[in-house]
């Protein structure tokens, strides 16, 4: 099953996070300055990993 890879998926995956996913309250963009906003009680992870699409889509709430 191949998906087609956009640009959404492109500006999603340049940004790293040591919060698992499911884990964050929500993202704020500032230019090239990315504020993420884990939940209470996370653990972080012990490698960064690369925001989804969707993540980006649906906890992203400002950018200026």
């Amino acid at each position: 099953d191949v998906r087609e890879i956009d640009a959404i998926d492109c500006i999603a995956w340049t940004i790293q996070t040591n919060v698992p996913q499911g884990k964050i309250e929500k993202i704020v963009r500032q230019g090239d300055c990315i504020l993420i906003k884990p939940k209470k009680n996370y653990v972080p992870l012990d490698n960064e990993r690369h925001l989804t699409k969707k993540e980006y889509l649906t906890l992203l709430v400002a950018e200026s």
